[in-house]
């Protein structure tokens, strides 16, 4: 009769065993999900933006027609409005047709790795040119934590861009200015660590 020893490390009982291929095809589901959302990261973006200005313009008209009836700074808010729908329009054309996120990439270029890659000992896969598939054809680990990055990156794009947007044109979202500029700092913390680069990635 076999041994207790021999059961667990030889037969078909496990735990560890299972535990890993359990967490290896966990890490594998998230990959999976990770390529086939970021796949359209592209339109992501395209309809944040595109929500951004169909929000500031509906926003501005309103503002227009409150100040209109006041008499005051009317022609300023009409300037505003309009630029600021205007640049939120055609940045979302730029992410739909993945020309900005080229552009972004290239303007990175020169910026030193970030904090993270040398924490976790893995300069060699900060290439700014990646793209999402280059991620997605790393091992399962190695995969999963590029991509956990990368996530954590592009939070941190889109943090910065809703700050600067309610920040510039004023838009009533939030109650308070404070938690605007804590969206603004807690998004640049997070670029420090994880850089902008890999949130770029995601939309290649």
């Amino acid at each position: 009769m076999p041994s207790f020893h021999e059961v667990v490390f030889k037969g078909s009982f496990n735990p560890i065993s299972q535990i890993m291929d359990s967490l290896t095809d966990t890490l594998k589901t998230f990959n999976k999900v990770c390529y086939n959302v970021f796949q359209f990261g592209n339109v992501i973006m395209f309809l944040i933006f595109l929500f951004m200005a169909l929000n500031l313009f509906l926003s501005a008209r309103e503002t227009e027609y409150k100040e209109k009836i006041n008499a005051r700074n009317l022609e300023y808010l009409k300037k505003r409005g309009r630029i600021g729908t205007t640049v939120c329009i055609v940045l979302a054309i730029g992410f739909l047709l993945k020309g900005l996120s080229i552009f972004f990439l290239w303007c990175l270029t020169p910026f030193p790795t970030p904090l993270v890659f040398h924490w976790l000992n893995i300069n060699k896969y900060y290439i700014v040119d990646t793209s999402l598939h280059d991620i997605y054809s790393y091992n399962t680990l190695e995969a999963s934590v590029i991509f956990f990055v990368s996530i954590l990156s592009f939070a941190a794009i889109l943090m910065i861009t809703l700050s600067m947007y309610l920040i510039f044109f004023n838009v009533r979202v939030v109650h308070s200015r404070l938690k605007t500029f804590k969206l603004l700092f807690t998004g640049i913390i997070i670029a420090i660590v994880c850089g902008l680069a890999p949130g770029f990635w995601l939309l290649r």
